[in-house]
């Protein structure tokens, strides 16, 4: 096991995953596991099509009134960055035409001062 840890330590990481992933096999864990997939998967057979399969394809879409909330969510959201970027808009103007003022102020007063 080489363990030069260098700087992000991915040797370190990749010698902890493959030891366990050498045990796994060893156990056999890893044959089971692709068995057991494969007995629950099936292949589709899209010739087979009947009614009750195109019906319940139609209670699996979603109507105005239950995707309302998302819209409402996504209404809000959009509201709520153009009232930010606005409000970020109008902060810098109002912080630019502050120091332009504070500068004005400075040289009145430096023309008023005697030298």
């Amino acid at each position: 096991v080489k363990n030069d840890a260098g700087i992000k330590c991915t040797s370190l990481v990749h010698d902890v995953l493959n030891m366990h992933l050498v045990e796994m096999q060893g156990e056999g864990f890893i044959d089971n596991a692709w068995t057991e997939f494969f007995a629950r998967s099936r292949d589709l057979d899209c010739s087979a099509e009947t009614n009750d399969e195109e019906e319940s394809l139609d209670d699996l879409q979603l109507t105005l009134s239950q995707m309302a909330g998302t819209f409402i969510v996504h209404a809000c959201a959009g509201a709520f960055a153009i009232l930010m970027a606005v409000g970020t808009f109008l902060h810098r103007k109002w912080m630019e035409s502050k120091d332009r003022m504070n500068i004005g102020d400075g040289m009145r007063k430096a023309e008023k001062e005697p030298t």
